[in-house]
């Protein structure tokens, strides 16, 4: 895959220095460009011109000061590494970012934030990953090897394709393990069975939803010309994908991106945000395909 740019969104350290690893990592892989990004948060306006000024210049040199610390941690030395130290609002400068670069990937950290603000509206990943500009890697482990034991989570929409393509692609060397999970909810089959559907049809009709999601699976495989294993699970998919990789011993889900809305993921979340928060490894959420449906 042309993988020419990724972008690395550090905030804290020493939490930043496995986002940095990794996107060192998958850059030296592909023979890419880095752009590393900070952005400074200011509430409010600064005190006045000159002290804004001084202020801003001290927190950019800090702020690079600890990004150039960490890199000389890590092995570089052979990449083109630009940093760029930004104010303003973090989800729009990153996006914008990603934009002006021509990021392919863009790598944070699993933040999930403190403030109210935070907590109603998602951290900055949250909504980073709702914006749906570039494909995002969050990285929820420390410094690790790269990525060996992939699972692959399909929801029979418009995305799989894209998102298994993708990480083919990113990471040509790893396993691939393919599941997508089914179940009927709750609500539906309690009005399926008040109009009179018994149990024995209430059971083919699980059969019929687990059949067509294994078909879903075979033909994704077949566009791979790479091995794969798949699965079928039952039961709600942020838990049932969590609990796959955990038991597989997986270090990176890839999802496609849902349908839900922005207020549904706010205030509920979607299955790619509880994935993010509670998955044992990496994860991985690729963009829809253009004029695709998207979360």
């Amino acid at each position: 895959m042309a993988l020419a740019r990724l972008l690395a969104a550090v905030d804290r350290f020493p939490q930043g220095e496995a986002v940095l690893a990794r996107t060192l990592q998958l850059a030296r892989a592909h023979g890419a460009a880095v752009t590393i990004a900070h952005v400074i948060d200011v509430p409010g306006p600064l005190p006045s011109l000159d002290l804004g000024e001084t202020l801003r210049a001290q927190l950019e040199r800090g702020a690079r000061d600890r990004i150039e610390a960490a890199l000389g941690g890590l092995d570089g030395a052979d990449i083109d590494i630009d940093v760029r130290i930004v104010l303003g609002h973090a989800v729009t400068c990153l996006t914008d970012l990603a934009r002006d670069v021509g990021a392919g990937l863009m790598v944070m950290g699993a933040h999930q934030g403190d403030r109210l603000a935070d907590r109603i509206l998602g951290s900055t990943t949250d909504r980073v990953m709702a914006s749906g500009y570039v494909p995002l890697l969050v990285v929820r482990a420390g410094i690790a090897p790269p990525h060996a034991r992939v699972l692959l989570a399909a929801d029979g929409g418009p995305s799989d394709e894209a998102a298994l393509s993708f990480a083919a692609g990113l990471l040509p060397q790893a396993s691939l393990h393919l599941v997508q999970a089914v179940r009927i909810v709750q609500q539906l089959e309690e009005a399926i069975l008040r109009i009179g559907t018994g149990p024995e049809e209430m059971e083919a009709h699980r059969r019929a939803i687990a059949d067509a999601a294994a078909r879903n699976l075979r033909e994704l495989a077949a566009t791979l010309d790479r091995p794969v294993t798949l699965r079928v699970m039952q039961g709600d998919p942020a838990d049932a994908i969590v609990r796959a990789a955990r038991r597989r011993g997986s270090d990176l889900i890839v999802l496609g991106r849902g349908r839900a809305g922005l207020f549904r993921r706010a205030f509920v979340g979607s299955v790619a945000r509880r994935v993010v928060r509670d998955a044992p490894c990496d994860v991985l959420v690729c963009r829809p395909p253009e004029g695709g449906q998207s979360d």
